[in-house]
């Protein structure tokens, strides 16, 4: 156990970098996705029209009407729904926070498209209990400084209801001020330690926790000599002995890593590293580099077998890599799309409507799309906009409805994993999957643990 908690800032710091890249992509499907990512304040856009223990500022509407007015100038608590948006009820705002800078091609294009298109479909219904709701983007260039100065801007806006989503390696920093506040998180993405015990977190995804994961799959199938493939940043360093820490007591041993560098076009060499020294690589990487080094071991004709999160295997890698990712190995917290299970249909249909194609999504997507399905069970529940009353709603949540796209869920006990710092990973679990052309296919729906016994 120690071992473990020895090692996870550093693999929280890394996740943090890479899953906020992992979702990166050139051509943004909605119109939400244009959004000017420098900005060191929010950035209103408007959306487009069977468990097992295997161990920058421009308002615009969200809807095509224009709220007529407002009484008072703050969010209003109200009862009930009319199932129709009322125009004399004041707007509120949601707000994501992610890093990612345009210049570099670093852009997390599909969570913002999945959440934009999930609170366009929410008005369409009427909002939350009969208000519009509007989005706003904390985004940021990889900048601490410029998250924590969004963030604070953020926290002061009166139409403010929940950030949802959040995406960012800024969570130490910008948690506390947002628990401060009394601001519900729904569906952030879990990258820090902070994150993983923030009172006012209530993820559905497991979050950084999806590296050793990918590490216990391949162990599972017997993939004996794995190699760590990582990027070269800080932080890297340890990730070895991390992985080893979960797959203790199998068959299979970490023989080392492979050092995969961001702006290296060729990975050839690394490729060749790979083949000669593993059977599987467990990939801690951007999705970007994903595809790169996929392309360069499927040119090389090796057997090795890729291992990786979802986030990581996402639209970037496939789109860079095509049908050299096929049969590439993922671990998701939130079933795909593909998946028939209710939420699927509910998750196309909204999209669709958002004029986002389904080839544009991947699990951050879904998982934002989620957190606006919850943000609308918990002010239901509370007859209430207000973040305050929407916090004791979510913290009261002993069966969080996810549509069959995650197991069971309860926010109402906190968790107790990593020796106890871990109090609010709700879904300690993942489903195995392949890659097949350009889907995340699962074969099975049987859920594993990964955290049991941290």
């Amino acid at each position: 156990m120690r071992r473990r908690m020895s090692r996870s800032i550093a693999l929280c710091a890394v996740a943090a970098m890479v899953v906020a890249a992992c979702g990166s992509d050139d051509d943004g499907a909605a119109t939400a996705a244009t959004a000017d990512a420098t900005a060191t304040t929010p950035t209103t856009t408007a959306p487009a029209a069977t468990t097992s223990d295997t161990g920058g500022s421009t308002e615009t509407s969200a809807t095509a009407d224009e709220p007529a007015g407002t009484t008072d100038g703050t969010t209003a608590v109200t009862t009930g729904s009319t199932g129709a948006l009322d125009p004399s009820l004041e707007p509120v705002t949601v707000y994501f926070v992610t890093d990612g800078d345009p210049a570099s091609g670093s852009e997390n294009v599909p969570a913002k498209d999945g959440l934009t298109a999930a609170v366009a479909a929410l008005n369409a219904r009427g909002g939350l209990l009969g208000h519009e709701v509007k989005v706003e983007f904390c985004q940021n260039p990889f900048n601490i400084d410029q998250a924590v100065q969004c963030v604070q801007d953020a926290v002061k806006d009166p139409s403010i209801v929940a950030f949802v989503g959040n995406s960012t390696n800024s969570g130490e920093q910008i948690d506390p001020i947002i628990a401060a506040a009394g601001i519900p998180i729904i569906a952030g993405l879990p990258l820090t330690p902070t994150q993983g015990a923030s009172p006012n977190e209530f993820p559905i995804h497991i979050g950084a926790s999806m590296f050793p994961a990918a590490g216990q799959l391949a162990a599972a199938e017997g993939y004996k000599r794995i190699l760590v493939g990582t990027i070269q940043t800080e932080g890297t360093a340890g990730m070895e002995g991390y992985i080893s820490a979960f797959i203790a007591g199998t068959d299979s041993k970490v023989e080392g890593s492979v050092s995969l560098p961001l702006t290296k076009p060729d990975l050839s060499a690394e490729a060749a590293k790979a083949d000669a020294e593993a059977d599987a690589v467990v990939m801690i990487t951007d999705a970007a580099t994903m595809g790169r080094f996929a392309s360069s071991v499927a040119q090389l004709g090796s057997d090795v077998v890729l291992v990786t999160g979802g986030l990581t295997a996402g639209k970037l890698a496939m789109d860079g890599a095509g049908s050299d990712l096929n049969g590439a190995r993922v671990v998701r917290s939130i079933l795909p799309p593909n998946t028939d299970v209710p939420g699927s249909a509910m998750f196309l249909a909204d999209m669709d409507a958002g004029g986002v194609s389904e080839s544009a999504v991947d699990e951050a997507a879904v998982n934002n799309w989620l957190g606006v399905q919850i943000l609308d069970q918990a002010a239901t529940a509370a007859k209430s906009v207000a973040p305050g009353d929407v916090l004791a709603a979510l913290n009261a949540m002993t069966d969080v409805e996810t549509y069959g796209l995650t197991p069971p869920i309860d926010f109402s006990v906190p968790t107790s994993y990593a020796g106890g710092t871990l109090t609010r990973i709700f879904n300690p679990s993942v489903v195995y999957g392949t890659v097949k052309d350009g889907e995340h296919v699962v074969e099975s729906l049987e859920w594993h643990n990964v955290l049991k016994g941290s």
